[in-house]
């Protein structure tokens, strides 16, 4: 039953999963379909082989049923003819082609379920390349246009990506200018309060000076 389980592994392979994973779809579609061509041909043979069994196995029940039916037809007219010993070698007869007919039942049985089964993975895997073959050139193509809308997605994402450090980046360049602005005008402050120190105390040496002036000229007069 090998063929039946490459068959089987064949047949429920996802083409989708495979396209996927293949460097190069169109070759690896076209021995997925190779591949059926020869499961089919294999089955077909199989297939062939298996029912030219049943038929053998068939003919040899029914040979050995004629046996059977030969055999007690001679033990019944040896006992009506009072041929005892005749009737007991027909009875052995009868047994021996009975237990082989069994035999051969049973194995024929057994090749019908085996046929049938032939029949249905060869039915299955016809099918299945008949509409593969079919569809291949729908398949690649919505396999290309897949992988062009992963590749759009994935661009877009980039962009995305790109936009948001890009804003990041204007961002912090704001961040900067801002800082630089408040450093700047945090100097300006300073130096303004520098020189208004430095103007009140000139204007303090000034009031200084006056009052010295005055103190000098009050005490000449004395």
């Amino acid at each position: 039953m090998g063929i039946v389980n490459r068959i089987s592994t064949i047949v429920k392979a996802n083409l989708n999963d495979l396209l996927d994973r293949a460097e190069n779809p169109e070759v690896m579609l076209d021995q997925y379909i190779r591949d059926l061509e020869n499961a089919v041909a294999e089955a077909r043979e199989e297939l062939i082989n298996a029912m030219a069994d049943e038929k053998r196995l068939a003919a040899k029940l029914e040979e050995r049923n004629r046996q059977v039916r030969m055999w007690q037809a001679n033990a019944e007219q040896a006992v009506q003819l009072g041929k005892d010993e005749a009737a007991r070698s027909a009875l052995r007869a009868v047994r021996a082609y009975q237990d082989e007919a069994d035999t051969v039942s049973t194995a024929w049985q057994e090749q019908k379920d085996k046929v049938a089964e032939f029949q249905k993975q060869f039915e299955l895997v016809e099918k299945k390349l008949v509409s593969v073959k079919g569809e291949r050139d729908a398949l690649l193509a919505k396999h290309r246009s897949t992988r062009v809308q992963e590749a759009v997605t994935t661009a877009k994402v980039k962009v995305d990506k790109a936009k948001a450090a890009i804003k990041g980046v204007e961002r912090m360049k704001e961040r900067l200018e801002t800082d630089a602005a408040k450093a700047e005008a945090r100097e300006e402050v300073a130096a303004y309060s520098a020189a208004v120190r430095d103007a009140e105390k000139v204007q303090a040496d000034l009031d200084i000076e006056a009052r010295l002036a005055e103190l000098k000229a009050k005490l000449a007069t004395k």
